[in-house]
């Protein structure tokens, strides 16, 4: 689970299954994730590229995670699009006053938070024990090798 807060007040932030679901964010978040991974911190079009996909896509992590603990004030329909849309708003307003807050104190960039919200994702529950690349699965196979094969046949 990630905490921000802001205006004094601290929002958990948990992805459940339906909501990484119903809001699709998962493809949109390692997908970027990947694309930010090999960017050229030199080429300022690719920066400006990826800081202009990754504006929204937070707005749309943020509202996913509000739906388990903060679905009072931020619950979505994620079939109504105004729904969405309104809700985006008021997560959009959140953020404005946690990336700017009034009293001066820092928190994260948006591009901490995001990497922060990665590291979430890849931690959460029902993704947790899923190997992430090739290489993890193929050591993944080769460990449940049971290591009696070794013993000649007799």
């Amino acid at each position: 689970m990630k905490k921000i807060t802001v205006n004094d007040k601290v929002y958990k932030l948990k992805f459940g299954y339906y909501s990484v679901c119903a809001s699709g964010i998962m493809e949109d978040v390692l997908s970027t994730a990947g694309e930010m991974e090999i960017i050229d911190e030199n080429d300022g079009k690719a920066v400006y590229a990826a800081i202009g996909k990754l504006m929204p896509l937070i707005g749309r992590v943020v509202l996913a995670g509000m739906q388990r603990y903060h679905a009072d004030e931020f619950g979505v329909d994620y079939e109504d699009e105004s729904d969405v849309k309104d809700k985006l708003k008021k997560v959009y307003a959140l953020l404005d006053d946690y990336f700017d807050p009034e009293d001066g104190e820092t928190n994260e960039s948006a591009i901490e938070l995001f990497w922060s919200f990665v590291n979430e994702l890849r931690e959460s529950g029902f993704l947790s024990g899923k190997p992430q690349t090739e290489q993890e699965v193929k050591m993944a196979a080769i460990e449940q090798i049971p290591q009696d094969h070794k013993k000649a046949a007799k």
